[in-house]
């Protein structure tokens, strides 16, 4: 996906929705971010992509919606969904719930809205067909660390990474880069594709990370992959109010482009706040098939694997 900043614009309500319907901590967060970025054009359009997504979030949550055509309803229940842009390249420009399904036809379409009366607007819902690929390493050497961490239970030192990199015996030796060595202490894969990998040394100095919870359509992240830092914007979110401390569900987040295999476990940074742990890549399917990248909320890697994280 071509990710652009007037992509979004052109996408998006042109007004916010009423604050009093985005949860607090949504809009505490935004603000807080917001006070950090000097470029204001680009920091508002993300906040108001933050506020609807969170509106709409919290809306399906409470059932306060209903939907003006048909939907593949087991993609629903089955939790695959996101809110974000469409891609302008099969469809028209477009923001809204994208159903991630399979079996239907090959081409992505639109027959579908799903209206929020509390918010006074009414949203595209796409059904775009879309399989997985964890860019899983040849070897788990091979993979790619997203930070240092430390046990809430016994204070040892680790690394966090992706579980399917590192498979999930307990106990299992790894090996890591430098010579170093390691064992997987605790891995949540697949539900949650994360782990957590004790170290033979500590970090020599380290400062406990922070975390951004809600990121939206739009927001800038960098992803630490093996050949350096790579640019990405995120273009759609799984929902992740009330899921993220639970081992029944992945929160996830999509960028527009995918990194390499070898990069599995990389940490998605939004400024210097921690955002996601990279996964692997999920391919679109139809005319113009697209290859978006998969991000791990960082947040709920860190409760499912009861550690906290350092840089």
């Amino acid at each position: 996906m071509e990710y652009s900043d007037d992509l979004l614009r052109e996408a998006l309500p042109t007004r916010p929705p009423p604050f009093e319907l985005v949860p607090s901590e949504v809009l505490a967060e935004i603000e807080r971010g917001s006070a950090r970025d000097d470029d204001f054009e680009h920091s508002a359009l993300v906040a108001r992509s933050a506020q609807w997504t969170y509106a709409m979030f919290n809306e399906l949550r409470l059932g306060r919606y209903y939907v003006d055509g048909p939907i593949w309803t087991p993609a629903l229940f089955c939790g695959h969904f996101a809110i974000g842009l469409f891609d302008a390249d099969d469809e028209p420009a477009g923001f809204g719930l994208i159903l991630f399904v399979r079996g239907l036809r090959e081409a992505p379409f639109i027959e579908s809205h799903i209206i929020f009366e509390r918010l006074g607007e009414k949203f595209p819902i796409l059904h775009q067909q879309a399989s997985i690929t964890e860019h899983r390493p040849p070897h788990p050497q091979y993979a790619t660390s997203a930070s240092w961490a430390r046990c809430d239970r016994d204070q040892r030192w680790g690394v966090l990474t992706a579980g399917h990199a590192v498979g999930t015996s307990r106990g299992a030796p790894v090996s890591l880069s430098h010579g170093l060595g390691g064992i997987v202490a605790r891995s949540y894969h697949p539900v949650i594709d994360a782990a957590f990998v004790h170290t033979d040394e500590a970090p020599s100095s380290a400062r406990m990370m922070t975390v951004r919870r809600f990121p939206a359509a739009g927001n800038r992240v960098s992803v630490g992959c093996q050949s350096g830092g790579e640019q990405r914007h995120v273009v759609a979110v799984e929902d992740n109010m009330g899921v993220v401390k639970t081992l029944s569900r992945a929160a996830i987040l999509y960028m527009d482009r995918c990194c390499s295999p070898g990069d599995s476990g990389a940490l998605v940074k939004s400024g210097d706040d921690a955002v996601g742990i990279y996964l692997g890549s999920l391919e679109t399917e139809g005319p113009n098939p697209d290859t978006l990248g998969r991000v791990l909320s960082f947040e709920q890697a860190a409760y499912a694997l009861e550690v906290t994280a350092y840089e």
